[in-house]
């Protein structure tokens, strides 16, 4: 219990973060594994996160001063929901789930948003930013959508993008042994095996 405590202390700002990055900016094709990003964080990093979420707790907390209770819960519900996954990080295996996991906290987020931006802008402004927003999004799902289409085309992008992450090139290698590719089946498997030996 104490381990798990200690690692949520650790994890949680991180996780927080790199979270709310994923649900509003997901310029990620493929599933990145959670586990091996936090286990590469720097100290500086670490630190710069920890001061980021002690931040954003107090703008909360200025917000339910102030009795804008819909910023409040929104962004309070989205953090509470992020932070189960920091008992997973502390498993010793490489985890690719977290985008299934902002679903249950992505309401939250969105009455967060919108509370926040009816506050702050003005009816133009909130009108060019959330169509500023919607095209944003709308180009990286077009980018995102080709990748997720074949094994193939998904575990060669996750490669690509995390080239220290033995879980693309685990999974690509077993893909293409499957389909009689030997020679470059056996060079992704002997890649994972230099990055990690642990699975």
């Amino acid at each position: 219990a104490t381990a798990t405590r200690a690692c949520w202390g650790r994890a949680a700002p991180a996780a927080w973060f790199r979270a709310t990055q994923a649900a509003l900016i997901p310029f990620d094709r493929s599933p990145f594994t959670f586990s091996s990003w936090l286990r590469d964080l720097g100290g500086v990093e670490r630190a710069a996160y920890a001061l980021g979420a002690l931040a954003a707790l107090g703008v909360l907390a200025v917000q339910l001063a102030r009795r804008r209770y819909a910023v409040a819960i929104g962004f309070g519900w989205w953090l509470a929901a992020v932070l189960p996954t920091t008992a997973i990080l502390g498993l010793d295996y490489p985890w690719p789930g977290l985008h299934r996991w902002l679903y249950p906290g992505l309401p939250g987020l969105a009455l967060g948003l919108h509370a926040a931006a009816g506050a702050a802008l003005r009816p133009a402004a909130g009108k060019v930013t959330s169509l500023a927003v919607a095209l944003t999004w709308l180009m990286l799902t077009l980018r995102a959508t080709p990748v997720w289409r074949s094994d193939l085309d998904l575990y060669a992008a996750m490669v690509k993008e995390w080239p220290d992450e033995p879980y693309g090139h685990r999974a690509l290698g077993l893909f293409l042994f499957r389909a009689g590719r030997l020679p470059d089946a056996e060079a992704l498997l002997r890649r994972s095996l230099e990055i990690d030996r642990t699975e």
